[in-house]
């Protein structure tokens, strides 16, 4: 088990060319004095929010919120809005700080409005964009992320601020290595140390150009890490962890103190893993780092069991359940789940290892996901779009300003001649981007269908699989004791979830069959599942509309959202409405596929709607089409959904 840490870096912090005067505090000491003599204007709240930071990247929390409070009491008074800029900046990070990741984007998101509505210099909104973009992938949230980080590189990349920041780069890093674009994401992580050295080398008093390139070496190391090339990642951890020990910045060594007990670990060299681990687990605790302290319990949890020394491997791994919970991070606390569940099926404890895969299960989240990722696709191929759309103006206006010096010289002939040339390259420039763009888009719809089958076969079928691997443990160890009524009992269990499998398969098969693109092929299908059930359980189910319904061509992804929420919605129909009789009706109106399924059995109530299986997808299925959906129901009285799907 290997797990990275997303360290949080802000920019802004410590900013010296913000002061008109030489004279300017540049150590701690010479802040505290600063701020016993000199008088409380701007400049001052400046120095303040400068020294909180310094406490900051010590860990002192209470001593950098007193001043942070200080900061805003003052601004208000000398009518001062960069100053309260400055506090939430700081309470954004000290949010940070403790994994208090919700509380450290409202304040990001207060910055930037503050920014926006007193127009403060574009530097501080390449800053304040950049904060959100970090904030939001902190808490999971890639599509988010990559936004604000784009808009940070665009203000970055239009304006002239000094100095550059490298960060948002990163964040743009970060996203192509999730898609194991690796190539793509060294240069952006390249170009952020690069930034960083040559503010250090310009600055080199500036602690936050320290932390930088100490963050950039660990985005490196990180890097070559995912990409299998662990002699490179040992040596960016090591030059990162040597500047971040200079400089002190405790947080950031939690994080490559984590990442060479890795390496180490790998290695199987379990001493030195260890000490690594237990002294990122040291600090972390110091700095009530609750995010990096749940990283390396899991990497010690998971380190303890390769030992087979299973009570330390157990508590590790509870601890770091526990630390999910309190981050109420989705991912996180099914990953938790997942590990526990491996935990107690390597030591035999079949009964609780299939009950953590289960809740594991339950937390199925994979529509959200790839919905998510769809869009980041979406948001890289744009960006990388406009890159080359900038480049043709580039060659136009380069094209229109020789053509005008040609005019003004009198060399209609050479001005001929050369504006012939640009117009050929250019036109050629404009194939290959006209080229590449729909390379891109395609690249985009393939990743797109990839990310969505891969989600499904891990969800649908990877847990289920899981679930039969450990059922069979119980059931070897109920037939060891004699116990054949409970060994029965889970191999029907087996039988069931093994349907399942096959039936989600076949699916996922039917669904990425274009010969399937029709709209009664989606019905016939729905037919020939619900009916053999229906008739089981002795109900009249009466499909309506499909002899009206067209062969109209949808689009995988349509169709597939409309199958699997009917046949999800018909399901619990047969499954649970104890009804007598069922309607399922299909219509075109306009330009949209309009479904009724309705019942006249028991109902429920509304209010738990997210209890009860499936409805959740449902909804979110819905959302994803861009359709109507209501579900309406009602004790005693039977229950109707309604979904209406542009379709046209």
């Amino acid at each position: 088990m290997k797990f990275k840490i997303l360290l949080i870096l802000f920019t802004g912090y410590f900013l010296s060319f913000e002061y008109s005067s030489a004279q300017v505090p540049k150590t701690l000491d010479s802040m505290e004095i600063y701020l016993k003599i000199k008088p409380q204007d701007s400049t001052y709240t400046k120095v303040m929010k400068d020294c909180a930071f310094q406490y900051l990247y010590k860990g002192q929390y209470a001593r950098t919120d007193s001043l942070a409070k200080q900061v805003a009491i003052l601004a208000k008074k000398i009518n001062f809005p960069k100053g309260i800029f400055y506090y939430y900046l700081i309470q954004a990070s000290i949010a940070n700080s403790k994994s208090e990741n919700q509380q450290s984007l409202v304040f990001f998101l207060k910055g930037l409005e503050i920014v926006e509505k007193n127009h403060l210099s574009t530097f501080w909104r390449e800053a304040s964009l950049n904060n959100v973009a970090v904030a939001y992938q902190a808490l999971g949230d890639n599509g988010n992320a990559l936004k604000y980080a784009l808009k940070a590189i665009e203000v970055e990349e239009k304006f002239p601020i000094t100095p550059l920041d490298g960060l948002p780069y990163n964040i743009v890093g970060n996203i192509y290595k999730e898609y194991g674009q690796y190539e793509k994401a060294q240069k952006y992580y390249e170009n952020s140390l690069k930034i960083s050295t040559n503010n250090h080398l310009q600055s080199p008093s500036v602690m936050m150009y320290s932390n930088n390139m100490a963050e950039g070496e660990n985005k490196l190391g990180n890097l070559f890490d995912s990409w299998g090339k662990s002699k490179k990642a040992k040596l960016h951890y090591e030059k990162g962890l040597k500047i971040a020990e200079k400089v002190d910045y405790k947080l950031l060594q939690t994080d490559l103190l984590t990442n060479l007990g890795n390496i180490y670990n790998e290695l199987q060299n379990y001493s030195q893993a260890e000490n690594y681990y237990k002294r990122s687990e040291k600090l972390c605790r110091e700095l009530e780092s609750e995010t990096g302290l749940r990283t390396v319990c899991i990497n010690l949890g998971g380190m303890y069991l390769a030992q087979k020394k299973y009570a330390l491997s157990e508590k590790y791994l509870q601890e770091s359940l526990r630390l999910a919970q309190v981050l109420k991070h989705t991912e996180k606390i099914k990953n938790s789940y997942r590990d526990l569940s491996e935990f107690y099926a390597t030591t035999k404890n079949f009964q609780k290892a299939y009950q953590f895969s289960e809740m594991a299960s339950a937390l199925k989240d994979s529509v959200f996901k790839t919905e998510n990722e769809g869009k980041i696709q979406e948001l890289l191929t744009k960006y990388e779009t406009e890159k080359k759309e900038s480049q043709i103006k580039i060659l136009q206006k380069e094209a229109e300003l020789q053509k005008k010096a040609a005019e003004k010289i009198n060399l209609q002939n050479k001005a001929t001649t050369g504006g012939s040339i640009l117009a050929i390259l250019l036109l050629i420039v404009t194939g290959g981007w006209l080229s590449n763009r729909n390379k891109l888009k395609q690249l985009q719809i393939s990743q797109e269908l990839r990310n969505k089958i891969a989600a499904d076969l891990h969800d649908e079928i990877g847990s289920t699989l899981s679930s039969i691997s450990l059922l069979s443990g119980i059931t070897e160890e109920n037939l060891r004791k004699n116990e054949s009524e409970k060994a029965g009992k889970m191999i029907h269990r087996i039988q069931q979830d093994s349907r399942q499998v096959m039936e989600s398969m076949d699916d996922i098969i039917w669904t990425v069959n274009p010969k399937n693109d029709s709209l009664s092929r989606i019905i016939l299908r729905l037919k020939e599942f619900a009916m053999p059930l229906a008739e089981s359980k002795e109900m009249k189910l009466d499909f309506q509309g499909f002899n009206m319904i067209d062969s109209t061509t949808l689009s995988m992804e349509i169709r597939r959202n409309i199958y699997l929420i009917c046949k999800e919605a018909i399901n619990n129909l047969l499954k649970y409405s104890k009804a007598s009789e069922g309607i399922i009706n299909f219509q075109i109106e306009g330009k949209s596929l309009v479904v009724k399924i309705i019942d006249n059995g028991i109902g429920f109530d509304t209010t738990s709607i997210n209890s009860r299986n499936g409805l959740r997808n449902m909804q979110e299925r819905a959302k994803e089409l861009g359709a109507e959906f209501t579900l309406n129901s009602v004790q005693g009285q039977g229950t109707s959904l309604f979904l209406k799907v542009p379709i046209i």
